[in-house]
């Protein structure tokens, strides 16, 4: 046989049995119908996921009333941290998580630090809302007033046991009890240092920057010893030092991992929204708001960056921020809680120590009714907060604590005081906190005793710290010749004196890490705003 023919022969295909073609057949179209699901189960989580979203905000449509942790009941304590559970074992939870850390250089230590977190928290509160069982269907993000819990860091009501603490460590059987995911091949359990080296910031100090704060952009962001703009001074003061007290994944990107970054939160955007409301923001239009007054920075109409990279699976798997599957919102659409997109009132008593004239905005606050079905047994025994909270007040006592805040504390008819008809209550709500200024007529001394009474009856501090300090402050100041932001000035130096007036709410690693090694002044334990120091430019 000739070579050639050989070859022939051999190049020549040898056909496969047909019952190896038929396994190959149905080996191809089981892959295909494998993909096929795969991708239809992945399609139907995501539309699951939009309609429950949907659902929430249709269901719900009321504005969304946020109170205090320490002022629900104990069922719905419990039902929140119930779904924060369902929410971890469905996987959006998770995805949360990883929306924060993917996002972290743009969402911190920039202008977009307070309207990025609105929406996040915002997007969280339908989250839960779209695994809750009735009757907490439409229940509300809570947030931690920590700055009542200033000075007695430990004894908060959020560590107890029976609440955040109980995601903490492992249970009987060796498991965590609630797994964080760092995404780097390891995982590890929920675990919190409580670094007693930082404190909370008391009512005074808060109080003192929202006063004193009157823009929100700084004018001097290339130097670090001025400071004037309140979103770094919010950011780098009260913001930071919670999470650094708590420690664990708190002090990371990592912090969606600890539930409590929500409630957290939640209180940083009821502190930005008393912030707006005292300034006068919640009266105008927000399409007018200028830089760096109400702003800053030229990013405001930009969409902010809510996406994940393709390293983990879909962008919008497990959840979408996106407003109705078209685009994340800019700073501009979310800079309103009584927005088109966001509609969200905060339940609390006035915390600004206020003059005439100031009157909240009724639709983003609202007050708790005296009475409220709170679980006072999870507060530390020793906590101040519980004394104070457990405080009873005969009638008489009721009607001073109106009188001293009458012209600041915003009610509606359904919380009336009880006890007092409405010709009262309106008598009452006239009054003004502080009384008329003294004629030429009345003595030096005489104008002294009216001046230290109104600097007294302006006290509405909770905190026991503050409202003492206060007093003792309206008695040694020259009244005559300080104004009352001076004097919230001064608490807050006394408070940083008591605290041993460390130089930084936060380590310098954290600093770097956010992008605001320009901003260092926001940091110290107070900074009083560089209000009359700006460029002329």
């Amino acid at each position: 046989m000739s070579s050639r023919k050989r070859n022939r022969d051999c190049n020549k295909q040898v056909p496969l049995p047909l019952h190896i073609y038929n396994l190959l057949a149905v080996g191809f179209l089981l892959v295909v119908a494998t993909l096929q699901s795969v991708q239809a189960q992945q399609n139907s989580n995501n539309d699951a996921n939009r309609e429950g979203k949907d659902s929430a905000e249709s269901r719900c449509s009321l504005t969304s009333e946020r109170q205090s942790w320490d002022n629900l009941s104990c069922d719905e304590q419990d039902a929140f941290l119930t779904n924060i559970r369902r929410l971890k074992r469905n996987g959006i939870y998770d995805t949360f998580v990883r929306v924060h850390i993917e996002n972290e250089l743009a969402s911190h230590g920039t202008p977009e630090f307070l309207p990025w977190h609105r929406w996040f928290i915002y997007q969280f509160e339908l989250a839960l809302r779209s695994v809750a069982d009735p009757p907490y269907k439409c229940m509300s993000l809570p947030y931690w007033d920590w700055e009542l819990d200033a000075g007695n860091e430990g004894m908060s009501s959020v560590l107890s046991p029976e609440t955040f603490s109980s995601f903490e460590g492992i249970n009987q059987s060796g498991r965590c009890k609630f797994q964080i995911n760092r995404w780097n091949g390891a995982g590890s359990c929920l675990r919190r240092t409580l670094n007693s080296n930082f404190r909370f910031w008391g009512e005074g100090r808060v109080v003192a920057i929202i006063r004193g704060y009157t823009q929100y952009g700084d004018d001097f962001p290339n130097d670090r010893t001025r400071l004037n703009g309140f979103r770094a001074a919010l950011e780098g003061g009260p913001h930071a030092a919670p999470h650094n007290f708590i420690g664990g994944s708190m002090v990371d990107q990592n912090a969606p991992n600890d539930p409590l970054f929500w409630i957290h939160h939640a209180n940083i955007d009821r502190l930005w929204s008393i912030w707006q409301d005292y300034h006068g923001h919640t009266n105008i239009s927000f399409r007018s708001y200028r830089v760096p007054k109400h702003y800053e920075g030229s990013r405001i109409d930009i969409p902010m960056p809510f996406g994940l990279t393709t390293t983990f699976t879909k962008p919008w798997n497990g959840w979408d921020f996106r407003i109705r599957n078209l685009r994340t919102p800019t700073p501009r659409e979310v800079l309103s809680n009584d927005g088109f997109l966001i509609k969200v009132r905060y339940i609390h008593k006035n915390p600004v120590p206020s003059e005439p004239g100031y009157i909240t905005n009724r639709k983003w606050f609202g007050t708790p009714p005296i009475q409220i079905d709170q679980c006072l047994h999870r507060l530390d025994i020793n906590s101040p907060r519980r004394q104070l909270q457990t405080k009873s007040r005969t009638l008489e006592d009721e009607e001073e604590f109106i009188i001293s805040q009458a012209n600041t504390t915003y009610h509606n008819e359904t919380t009336l005081l009880r006890g007092l008809s409405k010709k009262q209550y309106t008598k009452r709500q006239r009054l003004s906190i502080f009384p008329p200024r003294a004629t030429n007529s009345i003595n030096n001394d005489d104008k002294d005793i009216i001046f230290v009474e109104e600097c007294l009856r302006s006290n509405n501090f909770d905190r026991f710290q503050d409202r003492e300090n206060w007093n003792k402050l309206c008695k040694k100041l020259p009244l005559t010749h300080s104004t009352l932001k001076e004097r919230l000035n001064k608490l807050s130096f006394q408070d940083c004196e008591e605290l041993g007036n460390p130089r930084s709410a936060v380590d310098d690693d954290w600093i770097e890490r956010i992008g605001m090694s320009n901003n260092k002044a926001a940091f110290d334990c107070y900074h009083v705003a560089d209000e009359n120091e700006r460029p002329s430019s």
